[in-house]
């Protein structure tokens, strides 16, 4: 038991400086999963305004919206991963990993 433990921690340990990625990757994902149905209700919002209005609108949140969301979260996330201790980081990491996975193949983007 204890080398499982040993394992985990150095996994851990080896995952630390790499935390900035891994919250990237993993905001990322989740826009690459749900950023039609994100698009789709930004849509049922606008469909009443001026065609130029509404491309502009949908310009700014697609290039300023989702680069600001990746921007501020994927560091949040980081920041709160490394908060977490040895034993919880590397499990939890794969898990969130796993579960985005499973999300993309329900959707089937896998």
């Amino acid at each position: 038991m204890e080398w499982i433990t040993g394992l985990i921690g150095s996994f851990s340990a080896w995952l630390r400086p790499h935390l900035g990625m891994v919250g990237l990757a993993l905001v990322a994902t989740l826009l690459v999963i749900y950023g039609h149905d994100l698009n789709r209700a930004f849509q049922e919002l606008v469909k009443r305004l001026h065609f130029l209005l509404r491309v502009a609108l949908f310009v700014l949140v697609c290039a300023f919206g989702y680069g600001a969301v990746i921007n501020y979260l994927a560091p949040l996330l980081a920041r709160l991963l490394a908060s977490l201790n040895d034993l919880w980081l590397g499990p939890l990491v794969v898990g969130a990993f796993l579960l985005v996975g499973i999300l993309a193949e329900r959707r089937r983007y896998c």
